[in-house]
């Protein structure tokens, strides 16, 4: 008779194995913190990576204008616009910026998610919100220095720009500073 008493409690005072729903939905509350922690992170990676790939872009045009005006002997211009969705480049020879033939040039669409900043944009800016800078026959630049800077669309706001900084054509890429040199944040 002592045999199955002992069995019965035996059974009672073993723990039961498992988690219970307090401890569960502890552990799915830290995942879920570090889940949102890492996401943000993840894509403030992901639009440092398009901002910098647009500057790329943006530097290779221009440096394909330059080239362009040497090799053909004659001025070239490097057109960039802000549309709704995305910013836009075009590469031409000078001549063919007259008004009606506006239409004829072949826009082409940089990397997504990125805009012109035209608070730290120092371009010559046409009426029709179009930035360009211009090479001449020696590959030095035809009429003014600049900036042309690219902004995120997220939140945060990170900057990149190329710069057009002296008569000869130098170009060079910089960054978003924490402090302002002249009153603007990239240099």
């Amino acid at each position: 008779m002592n045999s199955p008493m002992r069995r019965s409690l035996t059974q009672e005072t073993q723990p039961s194995s498992g988690f219970t729903l307090l401890e569960i939905l502890t552990v799915l509350l830290i995942v879920g913190i570090l889940v949102i922690i890492s996401a943000t992170t993840w894509l403030s990676f992901l639009n440092t990576l398009r901002l910098n790939a647009a500057q790329d872009q943006v530097y290779q045009v221009m440096r394909l204008a330059q080239s362009k005006a040497k090799q053909e002997r004659r001025r070239w211009q490097a057109s960039f616009q802000a549309t709704h969705q995305h910013v836009q480049w075009e590469i031409h020879p000078v001549a063919i910026i007259s008004g009606s033939d506006r239409g004829e040039l072949n826009w082409s669409s940089l990397t997504g998610w990125v805009t012109i900043d035209p608070n730290e944009t120092t371009l010559y800016r046409s009426s029709d919100d179009i930035y360009r800078v211009q090479f001449n026959h020696h590959g030095h630049v035809n009429g003014r220095l600049g900036r042309l800077t690219l902004a995120g669309l997220n939140p945060h706001k990170a900057r990149r720009c190329v710069f057009v900084s002296t008569l000869i054509g130098t170009l060079r890429k910089a960054r978003d500073r924490p402090r302002p040199r002249n009153g603007r944040y990239c240099y």
